[in-house]
């Protein structure tokens, strides 16, 4: 299936891994390994993962080593990434883009 980013989750994902990479060398490049394992699992299985609202299209994917989530609608062909956010910081900020 097509993934398609929005350019917030993109400045997410850049921001938080710079962040990790200040805190230690080798775990931005960890957390990049996450989110790919993440967005993988989200083109293989779209439906597999919980949906958020009472809306059918709109889902959300647990990081595996990681406190962030990845918010998604899946469309008919594709998967739209809306955001990639901590699960307590702001957890709610990316409303305003779905």
């Amino acid at each position: 299936m097509k993934l398609e980013v929005l350019r917030e989750a993109e400045d997410e994902a850049a921001r938080e891994t710079d962040f990790y990479e200040g805190e230690e060398i080798g775990l931005g490049r960890a957390f990049i390994d996450d989110l790919q394992r993440t967005l993988r699992l989200i083109t293989e299985g779209p439906l597999h993962f919980q949906r958020l609202r009472k809306r059918a299209n709109l889902r959300m994917a647990l990081f595996d080593r990681f406190p962030f989530k990845v918010i998604y609608e899946v469309e008919p062909d594709m998967v739209r990434v809306i955001a990639i956010c901590h699960q307590k910081r702001r957890p709610q900020h990316w409303r305003s883009r779905s």
